[in-house]
């Protein structure tokens, strides 16, 4: 929760990068992933306090982000904002 609200990120967003990295589909609070589409949609905010390791994070494949992005009927989903975030990222 402390991700997605940008508090504590200069403690946090290494941490956070690492694990998303090393666990993208871990659930943390709501469903499979949620921490790693929170990290995606406020990347930039991470890659502040913690640059390598949020490159590190965004090289990784979220092909089943896009999936399920893709499934997602709502357009302003999180799924979606995730993936918008991650095209940002990589220049896309």
């Amino acid at each position: 929760m402390l991700v997605g609200q940008r508090l504590g990120l200069r403690w946090l967003a290494r941490p956070v990068t690492i694990f998303v990295k090393r666990h993208p589909l871990a659930e943390c609070d709501l469903y499979s992933g949620d921490l790693t589409v929170i990290a995606l949609v406020v990347w930039r905010d991470l890659a502040t306090y913690a640059p390598n390791a949020t490159r590190r994070m965004l090289a990784q494949d979220y092909e089943w982000l896009r999936r399920e992005a893709d499934d997602d009927r709502w357009a302003g989903s999180i799924l979606k904002q995730a993936v918008v975030a991650l095209d940002d990222a990589s220049g896309g």
